[in-house]
């Protein structure tokens, strides 16, 4: 009986740790996540650091990983990058001229405008399809709609003449944003149209053999 007792006792002590493990790790693990913008005025951005341009920093905000809107700094603005992983990057001190900051609000412009040609020109013919496809083979629609939504759209998807003789880096990846925004907003919009046709058509079905 004692024995028996003890093992029980030891199988709740198991039990225990591994869920205080569990708790500790998913408090840990997304604070090593997070990097840091320190601004020339010394405030903190706790973000995550997507890319370095020539004249700004690109982020997102850390309650913004899924809708995916970025936001940026001037260069001119930003006196060090903390990475998570503990590298630091120093921001040079040329950057606090008049000529960046109009290079800065130049890249800023140009980033802007390829993100509205990405969005607008995008032909997501695929995501379309693929979310239609819920009528007929449910089990791999709904994952496939998942995995676009998180995979942004690569340059070589791009076949637009506005995107390929514009050789600015922030007009590119701009449009390589909004593209990918368009993605994300076809395949759920065309989803949730199916769905909803289909819920609709079952809801007259059912009525009208109800009557």
């Amino acid at each position: 009986m004692m024995f028996r007792q003890f093992l029980n006792d030891k199988q709740k002590m198991k039990t225990t740790l591994k869920l205080t493990v569990f708790f500790l790790f998913g408090i840990i693990n997304p604070l090593k996540s997070q990097d840091t913008i320190i601004l020339r005025n010394q405030s903190r951005v706790i973000c995550k650091v997507t890319q370095i341009y020539s004249a700004s920093v690109e982020y997102l905000k850390m309650d913004d990983t899924v809708r995916k809107q970025y936001y940026s700094y001037p260069k001119s603005d930003v006196l060090e990058i903390a990475y998570a992983d503990g590298k630091r990057i120093q921001i040079s001190d040329n950057f606090g001229s008049a000529s960046s900051a109009n290079t800065a609000q130049n890249s800023e412009e140009q980033y802007r405008k390829g993100f509205k040609d990405g969005y607008q020109y995008y032909q997501p013919h695929k995501e379309r399809l693929l979310g239609a496809s819920f009528i007929v083979l449910p089990f791999v629609s709904l994952p496939g709609c998942i995995y676009l939504s998180f995979k942004k759209v690569s340059d070589h998807e791009i076949l637009s003449y506005r995107y390929q003789n514009n050789k600015n880096v922030d007009y590119r990846n701009g449009y390589l944003a909004g593209a990918s925004k368009r993605r994300r907003v076809a395949v759920w919009s065309t989803f949730g149209g199916v769905v909803g046709a289909g819920a609709a058509i079952g809801l007259l079905y059912s009525m009208g053999n109800g009557q």
